[in-house]
């Protein structure tokens, strides 16, 4: 697998929502697709359809469509426990100024 020879110097934490219609299919399905177009990838967690990889989100855009099992694909920019407070500390403790334009904030 390509994904112990990842230079994990700086690396982008992605997220990768399967389908969850198979136990095993859909994660099997995204590493093949990965492993196939011989794009470097680390799994550090999976949570049922939620799977997080570190890996290049430019290199994983375009493949992730190839998947008839991945939903949705995209850069994590907060990373917290599942409690409102744990999420709450992890938002305000972040820098989100370059998701936001100037004049918007994440709060209300």
């Amino acid at each position: 697998m390509f994904a112990s020879r990842f230079n994990m110097d700086e690396p982008t934490r992605v997220f990768l929502v399967l389908s969850g219609e198979h136990p095993t299919l859909p994660l099997a399905e995204m590493k093949a697709i990965l492993d196939a177009s011989r794009i470097p990838f680390k799994i550090t967690g999976t949570f049922y359809k939620l799977v997080e990889i570190q890996a290049g989100i430019d290199m994983i855009r375009p493949v992730a469509g190839r998947g008839a099992f991945i939903d949705e694909v995209g850069t994590e920019i907060v990373h917290s426990g599942p409690t409102i407070s744990e999420i709450d500390d992890a938002v305000k403790s972040s820098d989100l100024s370059c998701y936001l334009r100037p004049d918007e904030t994440f709060t209300g």
